[in-house]
């Protein structure tokens, strides 16, 4: 009986001791080349610095906007336009993948499902 009862003692402190979320959770690093890889592979590439955010599409066209993360949002702005800000849903699956919420335009339907999108740091 001592001996299953230490064998379960055991067991209980190894499962609770390993996680397998070590690189999951929130972070704000987006320093670095963040590529599409869902829904359209290369589609959209991020070059972010400390302020900066340079998206480049897949025709070859760009823009750099001026960023923030606030809220779990990731906050884009175009300088010099008067588009404000737009606000986009980023989700951390890991320290170097992450999801964005409606980075393509979509259709301007009430209660539509936003398009997500998969992008993996270089």
């Amino acid at each position: 009986m001592k001996k299953l009862f230490l064998f379960l003692a055991c067991s209980a402190l190894l499962i609770t001791g390993c996680s397998d979320d070590d690189n999951a959770g929130t972070t704000n690093d987006l320093t670095g080349i963040w590529k599409e890889t869902d829904p359209t592979p290369n589609g959209r590439t991020f070059k972010f610095d400390t302020t900066t955010a340079l998206l480049t599409r897949r025709d070859g066209s760009s823009d750099t906007y001026t960023y923030a993360i606030q809220n779990n949002k990731l906050l884009l702005t175009l300088p010099g336009t008067d588009n404000g800000t737009t606000e986009h849903d980023i989700k951390w699956i890991n320290k170097t993948t992450m999801t964005l919420g409606n980075i393509y335009i979509q259709e301007d339907i009430a209660n539509s499902t936003p398009i997500i999108t998969t992008f993996k740091k270089q």
